[in-house]
This record gives structure tokens, C-alpha cells and sequence, in this order.
């Protein structure tokens, strides 16, 4: 079972989308094989959630980012935004309720599945849910749609089977909260 500590765990709800180049977050993996990897690392992690086929989400979608959709026992929405081609999943988003300790233990189960599936250490993965103030990693033009009803916190974790930067963000929008996992740079 994923071991993270979680003490105050501000929520936030939203989809953050940084200007940073887009990068696979599980190689060769298209949402279906990108699901079938994450509920691997569930299963072997012990944890009961277990995710979805993922559908396309014609609403949420637009020509720009395809996105699928995928939902845990609870209801936690998985939003995978893919490449224009679909090539590869480049952010997972797990949207629920702060109100909801179940959808939420379960929105940090499919982070934390996403990371090690994408070749983070458990150590790695841990960091990536140590979030920041969003102020320490971008600059202020970058957060002018912050609001003060808004919390964002974002992390960086050096992947070293990766060799690249992985990213998490941590956005809360009144009741609703986002966690994102995506890879930054190579």
C-alpha cells in the first residue's frame, strides 16, 4: 500500500496546464495501455482502487488535447490529457472533493500509481506530494489567474531512472481539488 503521510493537505480544484513542453509520462502508451500500467502498480501496491477504461471525453476535449477520462470505485474523475496525435499521456489529473477522505486517499493512490509507473523510486514519488507554494516555482505573470479562493502548490522530483524532472500540482478551487502528475523537461 502507498505509504505518504499526509497532515495538511490544503485542496484544490482545477486543471493547471504550465507552459512546458509535453513529455510521455509512461513510454509507448496510449490511454488504454496507460490505465492497464497504473492498475498494475495498484494491484501490486495493494491498494483497492482500481481505475476505469478509460473514454474519451468529447466535452472536455478539444482539438488541441484529446482527453480521456477514467473514474476510481469512489468516483474520482482521471482526467489523461494526451498528445495531439494520442500518442502518449503526458498529465494525469485526479479531481474530487475535499469533503471526500475516500475520494481523495484515492486520487493520491492514482498519483503516486502514475509516478511509479512511470519509473519513479517510492522515495521519488513521496517528494512529488511534498507541494510547495506555486510563488517558489513560477514566476508572477504566470499566476495572475490565481485567486485568492485558489490554492496551488506545486512540487519537482528529479526522476533518476527517467533522467528528467517530474512534476506534481496541487490546485484548490473552493470544494474541489486537482492533483496532477506530469514530466517536465528530459
Amino acid at each position: 500500500m502507498f505509504h505518504l503521510l499526509r497532515r495538511s493537505a490544503a485542496p484544490i480544484w482545477g486543471t493547471v496546464h504550465a507552459v512546458e513542453k509535453e513529455f510521455p509520462l509512461i513510454e509507448n502508451a496510449d490511454a488504454a495501455v496507460f490505465v492497464n500500467r497504473v492498475n498494475e502498480v495498484l494491484h501490486g501496491e495493494d491498494s483497492p482502487v482500481v481505475l476505469t477504461p478509460p473514454a474519451y471525453d468529447k466535452a472536455k476535449s478539444d482539438l488541441m488535447i484529446p482527453l480521456y477520462t477514467s473514474h476510481t470505485p469512489s468516483g474520482v474523475t482521471v482526467d489523461l490529457y494526451m498528445t495531439p496525435d494520442r500518442a502518449y499521456v503526458h498529465r494525469a489529473a485526479a479531481n474530487t472533493e475535499v469533503i471526500d477522505v475516500q475520494g481523495l486517499n484515492e486520487a493520491i493512490a492514482v498519483i503516486a500509481a502514475v509516478a511509479l509507473a512511470s519509473g519513479m523510486t517510492h522515495d521519488e514519488m513521496s517528494e512529488l506530494f511534498l507541494w510547495k507554494p506555486a510563488e517558489e516555482v513560477y514566476a508572477p505573470d504566470e499566476l495572475k489567474w490565481v485567486t485568492p479562493e485558489t490554492t496551488f502548490k506545486v512540487s519537482r522530483v528529479y526522476c533518476n531512472a527517467r533522467q528528467q524532472m517530474m512534476g506534481s500540482d496541487y490546485l484548490r478551487v473552493g470544494p474541489f481539488v486537482t492533483m496532477s502528475i506530469y514530466a517536465v523537461h528530459q
